[in-house]
C-alpha cells in the first residue's frame, strides 16, 4: 500500500514504530544536528528540519544534498518570528506532508507566506497579531501542563515588557493556578487580572502562585476583560508584547482591530508605571 508516514522525530515514544514502517518515512525534526534525524538523512531517508542552530536558520524538505528551502522563521509572524518553537514543528510537519502528497515547493512556499490564523473562532490557539505597533499573543487559559510551551515562546521572543492579562482561567483546576500563577508571574512585568467577585477564591489561588517569584510583577486589577486590554494598548510601548489568556477571544480581537482602526492615541506610550496593587 503506498503512501507516507510524517513523523516527529524529537518524540521518542513514536520513533520505533516510524523505523519500522514500511511505508515511506518522512522524520521531522528542528535541528539537523538532532543524531535521529542525522542517522535517517544519512541513510538516504527524507526529512524536514530547520538548518542554523535553534536561533536562526532556515526551513528545508527533502533529502541531504537536495532539499527545497521554505524560509526562514523569523519571517513568519504566526511562528512568533521564529520565536515559538512549536509553531515551527507545525510547519515542518505541513510542509513535509504536502511534499508527500506532491505539491510543488512554490505553491508550499506560497501558502506559508500567505497563512494568518483565524481570529474569528470560539477557542484561541496561539494567535499572533499587533495593535498600534504593539505585538499580541492571544491564547487559550490552559493548564499550566499546556501553558509551559506557549510561556516559553513568548519569553524567547525578547519583548521588553510582557503585560499579560488573565481572567477565569477555568481550564485549570484550583490545584493547579499556583502554578500557572508563578509561571505567569515570572514571564511577566505587569499582570493585568480581571474578575467578578465569584472568582476571589481562584483569584488568590493565583496570586500565591505569583508570589512564589523572587521578582514577582505589578499586579493590577481591573472590572473585565475588554477594559483589560483597553488598558494594556493604552500603556504599552512597541517593544513590548501583550500576552492575553482569553476568556472570550471574540471580543478581544473586535477590541484590537477597533484599536486598529482607531488608532488609539500615543499620548500614553511614554508612562511607563502602573497602579501597584501589592501582592
Amino acid at each position: 500500500m503506498a503512501g507516507a508516514f510524517v513523523v516527529n522525530c524529537e518524540d521518542v515514544a513514536v520513533l520505533e514504530p516510524a523505523l519500522d514502517h514500511e511505508r515511506t518515512t518522512v522524520f521531522v525534526g528542528q535541528n539537523a544536528d538532532n543524531p535521529v534525524l542525522q542517522f535517517h538523512l544519512e541513510s538516504g531517508g527524507l526529512g524536514a528540519w530547520r538548518a542554523g542552530g535553534p536561533s536562526g536558520g532556515t526551513l528545508h524538505c527533502g533529502m541531504l544534498g537536495n532539499s527545497a528551502t521554505f524560509g526562514d522563521p523569523s519571517e513568519f509572524e504566526f511562528m512568533l518570528w521564529g520565536a515559538a518553537g512549536f509553531q515551527i514543528t507545525n510547519a515542518l510537519t505541513a510542509i513535509a506532508l504536502a511534499a508527500s502528497c506532491g505539491i510543488p515547493a512554490d505553491v508550499i512556499r506560497q501558502a506559508l507566506a500567505g497563512y494568518a490564523p483565524t481570529l474569528n473562532q470560539p477557542i484561541a490557539i496561539f494567535h499572533v497579531t499587533e495593535a498600534n505597533g504593539v505585538k499580541i499573543v492571544v491564547d487559550r487559559p490552559n493548564p499550566s501542563w499546556h501553558l509551559r510551551q506557549v510561556v516559553r515562546a513568548v519569553r524567547d521572543s525578547r519583548a521588553s515588557r510582557v503585560i499579560t492579562l488573565v481572567g477565569r482561567l477555568d481550564s485549570a483546576p484550583p490545584t493547579d493556578l499556583p502554578e500557572v500563577g508563578r509561571l505567569l508571574g515570572r514571564l511577566s512585568n505587569v499582570l493585568i487580572v480581571h474578575s467578578s467577585a465569584a472568582d476571589e477564591d481562584r483569584v488568590n489561588l493565583l496570586r500565591q502562585g505569583v508570589a512564589q517569584n523572587s521578582q514577582p510583577p505589578v499586579i493590577v486589577h481591573t472590572q473585565n476583560e475588554q477594559r483589560a486590554l483597553t488598558l494594556a494598548l493604552d500603556r504599552a510601548r512597541r517593544d513590548d508584547l501583550i500576552f492575553v489568556l482569553a476568556d472570550d477571544p471574540a471580543l478581544i480581537n473586535g477590541e484590537i482591530e477597533k484599536a486598529r482602526t482607531e488608532l488609539l492615541s500615543p499620548r500614553h506610550l511614554h508612562r511607563e508605571h502602573f497602579l501597584t496593587v501589592a501582592l
